[in-house]
């Protein structure tokens, strides 16, 4: 169903995708990988709707927490915690 719904954002010719798109894709990841892994699994998004409009390439946030799940929670017995968040620096963003 995931692939259906996204499936011309996930696979756009350009690999870019606007972070909003990103992020609703991230969380229904998310929560797929909380049924299968429950209270061990902690994410905190802090995102502000200002930077949901930012190209960025395609599904690059989704792959740094995969790598956090399968570094962390497969080969653990603890916690994970991800953070991700957008801050403005210098008129920068990171």
């Amino acid at each position: 169903f995931i692939i259906l719904r996204y499936g011309r954002s996930i696979y756009k010719s350009e690999n870019i995708i606007i972070l909003g798109e990103e992020i609703v894709i991230l969380i229904d990841y998310i929560n797929i990988q909380k049924f299968r892994f429950g209270d061990r699994l902690k994410i905190n998004i802090n995102i502000s709707e200002v930077f949901w409009e930012y190209k960025i390439p395609n599904s690059s946030i989704q792959t740094i927490v995969e790598n956090s799940i399968s570094h962390a929670l497969e080969v653990k017995t603890g916690d994970c915690n991800i953070n991700i968040f957008a801050n403005y620096i210098n008129d920068n963003y990171t």
